[in-house]
């Protein structure tokens, strides 16, 4: 451990802050403590509160209210909009915390939905995979070829590897969008929306359709009615990605 001001390793203890360990610099006469460290600094709650509530607010699909009146009921008084800034500031944090390797399949569903942002249209695009695996998740102001493509391209990102077949509903951007993120002839594209459709992928008839994804709109509508949409495209996509780690931890085998 080094002194924050002049990375002096001059150090000695200074018991303890607010329950975290407390240090001083010999050389600059700096003190400082554990959390000085910590991505939490500055904050006014403990770090394991700040967890919690960003982790209860995802995995139980509560309001950041919601999530305050359980902290009170608790003896933690937090307000409203301190659990919405937390939200907003350390999803990613736990993101990268939380990330767990997982067995991505070669079957992938794609599909857009629409949700209300603030006063805006927007629209959802998510992929899944054949195991129930949540690929990506992108809020976009337009439904057009560019934002498949960075449906698909963030996919892409999260497996590492292409897929043997990409399934879609009939929307005419999605062939386009799969020969420009893998490359013509790569990858198969399949076009099937409820009912179950043939199709011949790498030598092996598969039966394909994409009542899967039509089943995660419903879960992350969820939230998204409980949130009474979103408040712009930003907050939006944090909030959307904050979902899809927790969708996932909850669908591990």
């Amino acid at each position: 451990m080094e002194c924050p001001s002049c990375s002096s390793a001059a150090i000695w203890s200074h018991g303890s802050y607010r329950g975290y360990n407390a240090y001083e610099c010999s050389k600059c006469r700096t003190r400082f403590s554990e959390r000085t460290f910590s991505p939490f600094y500055g904050m006014n709650f403990p770090d394991a509160v700040i967890r919690f509530a960003v982790k209860t607010h995802y995995k139980y699909r509560l309001s950041t209210a919601d999530t305050s009146r359980l902290l009170a009921d608790l003896g933690i008084i937090v307000s409203d909009e301190a659990v919405r800034l937390w939200v907003q500031w350390f999803t990613e944090l736990l993101k990268d915390e939380l990330q767990l390797k997982r067995k991505y399949s070669k079957q992938w569903h794609v599909d857009e939905s629409f949700v209300k942002v603030g006063s805006e249209q927007g629209y959802l695009w998510t992929v899944v995979d054949s195991n129930n695996n949540l690929l990506s998740i992108f809020l976009s102001e337009h439904r057009d070829g560019k934002s498949a493509v960075r449906c698909l391209q963030l996919a892409y990102k999260e497996a590492g590897f292409m897929p043997d077949v990409v399934v879609s509903d009939g929307y005419d951007a999605y062939p386009k969008a799969v020969r420009k993120t893998f490359g013509r002839g790569k990858v198969k594209h399949a076009v099937a929306h409820f009912k179950k459709e043939m199709f011949l992928v790498k030598g092996k008839v598969k039966m394909l359709s994409n009542n899967r994804i039509e089943g995660l709109f419903s879960h992350i509508k969820e939230h998204y009615h409980r949130f009474r949409g979103f408040k712009s495209f930003i907050a939006g996509n944090v909030i959307v990605n904050g979902i899809k780690l927790f969708y996932n931890l909850r669908h591990l085998s």
